[in-house]
């Protein structure tokens, strides 16, 4: 195992409760064959609840506060995905149904450094084997229920986040509005290299001097309401 995950990442990035994060990890990752990043809500939505897709704005990053041998100060690595899709379910009593799940496609992962892109995708998440990460939410705490059409909140973001097949509950800032049927928000989370096994990257990587033990996830949620 080795480091730079989405390190969510997040991601994802980041998703609010209207997205889809959880309660102290990274961006979930899950081995499959293939970068396909759909995850199909089948069942019908329950009576009062309301369901949001991931619309093509979302986007999640990672940040890592690293010190590289070319610079004098610290400074924030940042890696990004617009790969994100999924699909959540809100229920009449805040709940989310299980077949609520956000992706994030960890292949489109890039930074403005190649050799960091490249440490990521060889030894880091292993993207040719954990091509996704994913969350399932599971609780909106300060999410108003059932949740009104329109208005904007505050609320904690808790549910599942698998990254490198390592799975690990975690909690979100989040934030919501809602305007009728568009949906927009973002959440937040730290976790650390050790939450999914992870080595940091200075100890193979010549360029970097120092890495720092947090890893700060961010999501950017866009979604339209469907049936």
């Amino acid at each position: 195992m080795r480091p730079f995950l989405f390190a969510a990442a997040l991601w994802t990035s980041a998703c609010a409760s209207d997205f889809t994060p959880a309660s102290s990890g990274a961006i979930g990752a899950t081995a499959t064959s293939s970068a396909s990043v759909t995850p199909a809500a089948t069942s019908p939505v329950p009576a009062g609840g309301v369901r949001f897709a991931v619309a093509s704005k979302s986007a999640a990053s990672v940040r890592v506060q690293e010190h590289l041998a070319a610079n004098l100060v610290n400074t924030d690595a940042v890696l990004t995905s617009d790969g994100i899709d999924g699909t959540i379910t809100i229920t009449a009593d805040g709940s989310f149904t299980a077949d609520s799940k956000i992706v994030v496609d960890m292949t489109k992962l890039h930074s403005d450094q190649a050799f960091r892109d490249r440490w990521l995708s060889l030894f880091g998440i292993e993207t040719a084997k954990f091509k996704t990460s994913t969350f399932v939410p599971e609780r909106a705490i300060g999410l108003p229920a059932p949740l009104p059409a329109t208005g904007s909140w505050t609320f904690t973001l808790e549910g599942t986040l698998t990254v490198h097949g390592v799975s690990k509950a975690v909690s979100w800032n989040a934030t919501a509005d809602r305007n009728g049927g568009a949906l927009t928000g973002t959440a937040s989370t730290t976790v650390r290299w050790s939450d999914f096994g992870l080595e940091k990257p200075q100890g193979a990587v010549t360029q970097v001097v120092t890495v720092s033990d947090d890893i700060r996830l961010e999501i950017t949620f866009a979604g339209s309401q469907t049936n």
